[in-house]
């Protein structure tokens, strides 16, 4: 088929039939093109509308536009400035300087210099955009199927998208995905996922949710939402970490975080580090350094490591299990009912008056039940405002089928099983 060579005017604007054309617009330029193979050059403002060919399309300036999206032909479109993009489809390739674009189903490479909205069909495609929104089209939108004005993309919706995306947004960003094994790094932003396999970043502060895969999950600041999968998630800074019910991984950095899992989680974090953790078990893979593990509510589980745990009980409406590693740890007595098992490093148990007493949280009228004390190490117990003496002058201790039992007059119960006998030097004077 014969290649037609059109020119078009500045300001002016041409029809054309089916068929090969090779058109240049001078100036701000207005093409309507048929099914063709077409190459269209404009030097400054331009709105095309071609049809199922596979057309290379080239605005210099701002520009519209659209391609039938029955076509399954893959297209090249450049937008130097601001520009509106509606593809079929096919394996296209765009390049905007910002604005919107809206692609079929076919394997997509996307690149937007600025600010930019994408909505993805489900093929498997590459993004790349400064900032704005990556989605799936709206099951609304639509556009002219032999060319014409492009109905623009939308995000927060999943509906397409459900390939295998690499998205990245290097400043911040709104991503929703599919059910495909997604790759997304943002700068900061809000994240979406299906149920796929996904490995998200986002090196700043943000928000991601995702599904039932197995996810690996790396953010600075902000809240991680996982499924059932066999997830791994680490975050740098700040944050909260809702852990489903698989066998999750989590690795904390130096800020203070919240941790809840509805399975058995596993915990690693940095020094100077402060959890707070609902529900589930939490297993404290730490190293050396101190690490502070706080019960918020629910019932909890925290198995201690090789390094030293602080481990503070939660409030009245708290069931916790408290389990120390090889670790010198510390236990802190909260209001509700505590487990507490002793490790195999040096341990301390302490209870407070109050929650204002203690920095770190706890606080009076819990029931406490400690397993594994060992009545020859010596000052491992710190019950505050009272010595031995205080305490045996007050008949607060006494033993109870072959176990202390502690009360206060604050409804505090401090049960150390198996000891029949308490020593001055059981009981120290001095909190960590």
């Amino acid at each position: 088929m014969a290649t037609t060579y059109v020119t078009i005017p500045a300001g002016g604007s041409s029809t054309i039939v089916n068929g090969d054309t090779n058109v240049y617009g001078l100036g701000n330029a207005t093409l309507k093109a048929g099914n063709g193979n077409d190459s269209v050059n404009i030097l400054g403002n331009g709105s095309v509308s071609v049809g199922t060919g596979t057309d290379t399309i080239r605005v210099a300036g701002n520009g519209t536009v659209a391609a039938s999206t029955a076509s399954t032909a893959p297209d090249q479109v450049t937008v130097a400035g601001i520009g509106k993009v509606t593809l079929g489809g096919g394996a296209n390739q765009v390049q905007l300087g910002s604005g919107s674009v809206q692609v079929g189903n076919g394997a997509n490479n996307v690149s937007v210099t600025g600010a930019a909205s994408v909505a993805l069909g489900s093929g498997a495609n590459t993004v790349v955009i400064g900032s704005g929104t990556v989605g799936g089209a709206s099951s609304g939108s639509s556009s002219e199927s032999s060319g014409g004005s492009s109905s623009g993309a939308s995000s927060g919706s999943t509906t397409g998208a459900s390939g295998n995306n690499h998205v990245t947004v290097l400043g911040a960003g709104n991503v929703s995905l599919g059910n495909g094994n997604n790759t997304v790094l943002a700068g900061s932003g809000t994240v979406s996922v299906g149920n796929g396999n996904d490995a998200i970043t986002v090196t700043g502060a943000g928000s991601v949710r995702a599904g039932t895969g197995n996810d690996s999950i790396s953010i600075g600041s902000g809240t991680v939402s996982v499924g059932t999968g066999a997830d791994r998630v680490t975050m740098s800074g700040s944050g909260s970490i809702q852990a489903g019910s698989g066998a999750d991984s989590v690795s904390l950095g130096t800020g203070n975080n919240t941790v809840a899992a509805t399975g058995t989680t596993s915990v690693s974090a940095a020094a100077g580090t402060n959890a707070t953790i609902s529900n589930g078990s939490i297993q404290i893979t730490n190293g050396p350094s101190l690490q502070t593990d706080k019960v918020a509510s629910g019932a909890v589980t925290i198995l201690g490591g090789s390094g030293a745990v602080r481990f503070v009980g939660g409030t009245s409406n708290s069931t916790a299990s408290l389990k120390g590693g090889t670790g010198n740890d510390t236990f802190v007595g909260g209001a509700g009912k505590d487990t507490m098992q002793a490790g195999s490093g040096s341990n301390l148990f302490e209870f407070f008056k109050s929650t204002q007493t203690s920095a770190l949280g706890g606080g009076a009228g819990g029931t406490h039940v400690i397993q594994g004390f060992n009545t020859a190490a010596g000052g491992s117990l710190y019950v505050e405002g009272y010595t031995l003496a205080q305490l045996q002058s007050l008949n607060a201790i006494k033993v109870v089928g072959g176990n202390t039992v502690i009360t206060l007059a604050d409804k505090t119960s401090i049960t150390l099983v198996g000891v029949t006998s308490l020593s001055a030097n059981n009981i120290t004077t001095t909190a960590i």
